[in-house]
């Protein structure tokens, strides 16, 4: 059994919550999918297994997405009006959650489609460290694409680099109302930095589609022999 690594996160208001484990924070949505597409006992026609029957509960890579390390959350309320000069945005609470950056070298960057062209940042309050030889991966809440914005990607060396730094994300082009207090801002990943190389393997591809048949012959094959179970508190 492998020991159990430690990531700090220090908050630079005390009022703050600080990141939580992503676990916490599996949408409503997701909660209330259907197991099956169709009735329970549809699932299987004869002895042959309806693959199209299950639903995404079926799969533990989505699942692992969801739930994968650690979220930072919105502090507080946060109103956007749509405006014909552009959003205004309102927050009560201090510190401020939202600045903007100029273009700059920015103006190069592709926008997310249905997005506004401005770029915003979330004023982070949190300090990450991770152990010796361990980076993170700061991304946009995996599987999330209900959120009213997408943030931008990086990986910062966090067992080195430790002080706080703002992060990008675009607004969506449609949306007016509250993203409220507790939204997920982005996702926090620990990852152990490796040397790579790659090469290719011509019997990979056949292995696969021998572990594709087991699965359609067994429901919860990936979960119950293939899948590792991880651990973020």
């Amino acid at each position: 059994m492998s020991k159990v690594k430690l990531i700090e996160f220090g908050v630079n208001d005390y009022r703050l919550p600080a990141p939580k484990p992503a676990k916490a924070y599996i949408p409503d949505w997701y909660k209330k999918s259907p197991m099956h597409t169709d009735s329970e006992k549809d699932l299987k026609i004869g002895s042959e297994m309806r693959e199209n029957n299950k639903g995404i509960k079926y799969c533990m890579p989505f699942l692992d997405g969801l739930t994968h390390g650690y979220i930072a959350e919105t502090w507080c309320d946060i109103q956007i009006y749509r405006t014909p000069t552009g959003p205004e945005i309102h927050w009560e609470q201090e510190p401020h959650i939202i600045g903007t950056r100029e273009k700059n070298g920015n103006n190069f960057l592709p926008i997310p489609a249905g997005h506004l062209g401005k770029h915003f940042i979330w004023k982070n309050q949190y300090s990450i460290r991770t152990p010796k030889g361990y980076s993170c991966l700061l991304t946009h809440p995996l599987n999330r694409y209900d959120l009213p914005f997408t943030t931008m990607s990086a990986i910062v060396d966090s067992d080195t680099f430790t002080p706080p730094g703002n992060y990008p994300f675009y607004l969506r082009e449609d949306f007016e109302g509250i993203i409220p207090a507790g939204t997920p801002m982005f996702q926090i990943i620990p990852i152990k930095r490796d040397d790579w190389t790659s090469e290719l393997n011509k019997d990979l591809f056949d292995l696969g589609q021998k572990r594709i048949w087991k699965s359609i012959a067994h429901t919860g094959f990936y979960k119950n022999f293939l899948w590792t179970k991880k651990s973020f508190e």
